[in-house]
């Protein structure tokens, strides 16, 4: 567990951006870094969110294609995988967003 909680942690700091560089500073491989996550998505700390890019992106349209030149989600982009509110809860140093998260009106700032 020490790897995957090693992994949240680095995820949350935002020091990394791509799997590459997880891969690099963690010294791990693709094949180790899926099986991390695999595993953090049967903990429930990421889940799958394949519509990631429909929902963030005012050049997606319905159909899963990205009109942003020159990234093309559906050419590059397997599995989308977010944190979960229990990530952030648990290992992440913003206790407002806990706070705030159980409060029916909160809206986050865009």
């Amino acid at each position: 567990m020490n790897k995957e909680i090693k992994l949240l942690k680095l995820l949350l700091s935002s020091e990394v951006t791509t799997e590459d560089e997880i891969m690099e500073v963690m010294d791990i491989d693709n094949t180790e870094l899926e099986l991390l996550f695999d595993r953090l998505e049967d903990l429930g700390y990421l889940e799958v969110d394949n519509g990631y890019f429909e929902k963030t992106c005012d050049n997606c349209n319905k159909g899963g294609t990205c009109s942003t030149a020159p990234y093309r989600p559906v050419d590059k982009v397997k599995k989308i995988r977010v944190l979960t509110w229990k990530a952030i809860e648990e290992y992440g140093d913003a206790p407002q967003l806990s706070e705030n998260h159980e409060n029916p009106d909160f809206k986050p700032e865009k």
